[in-house]
């Protein structure tokens, strides 16, 4: 009698009855296991982000300027120029130039789903959501330091030996890929969060600027 898995030599176990058999090569004893499954979430990502953004509001209530509080407007809602009107304003800067929106939540949650993230099941589900709480904290305060981002970490969850080792091996590229973060340049350590259409000037637009123009 062969084994069914490996083709190797079976050993057969009777008592009374009954009988059962082992193969001595692969250690099959012809019960079907899954050794694994995917974990399913009660939790969408918009979800998440939402709770690690109200985590990670500054300790003095400051919260983002487009959500509204109890009673109080957002800035710029309800405001009137000298002519009482409110349609059709230009929300510019002193520049003139009109500030870009913010990435979506949902934008948020799609580049989290994207990233690749070592790990199977459980495991990489909890590693994925510390990204996102990084990535949550990051967009609250604006701008944060490593040390700020290892502060968050909690080893035991992403199961690694050290805060230090799940930024160095996940955190920080998967950090970088999201939308509206800004890694540091070479030799500086602060990460910002910008509005994700927001392009520099370029030398030749600067000059353009700068340049007087001639007389009609």
């Amino acid at each position: 009698m062969e084994c069914p898995r490996c083709g190797g030599a079976l050993t057969v176990y009777r008592l009374g009855g009954e009988s059962s058999w082992v193969c001595q090569e692969c250690g099959s004893v012809g019960v079907e296991t899954e050794h694994g499954s995917e974990p399913e979430r009660t939790e969408t990502w918009e979800q998440a982000l939402q709770r690690f953004y109200a985590k990670h509001v500054e300790p003095d209530g400051v919260v983002p300027d487009d959500v509204e509080q109890d009673g109080v407007e957002p800035d710029g809602v309800g405001d009137t120029d000298d002519g009482g009107d409110t349609g059709g304003r230009d929300d510019t800067g002193d520049g003139g130039e009109t500030t870009a929106p913010e990435p979506s939540t949902e934008t948020a949650a799609a580049a989290l789903d994207d990233l690749e993230v070592p790990g199977d099941g459980e495991t990489e589900l909890r590693r994925r959501e510390t990204v996102a709480e990084l990535y949550a904290f990051l967009k609250e305060r604006r701008t944060a330091k490593r040390s700020d981002f290892l502060e968050i970490v909690e080893p035991e969850v992403v199961s690694y030996a050290s805060a230090e080792g799940f930024w160095e091996s996940v955190g920080r590229d998967s950090l970088g890929e999201l939308p509206g973060v800004t890694p540091p340049e070479s030799g500086h350590h602060e990460w910002a969060f910008e509005n994700e259409e927001t392009e520099p000037e370029t030398e030749a637009e600067t000059e353009a600027e700068t340049e007087p123009q001639s007389e009609r």
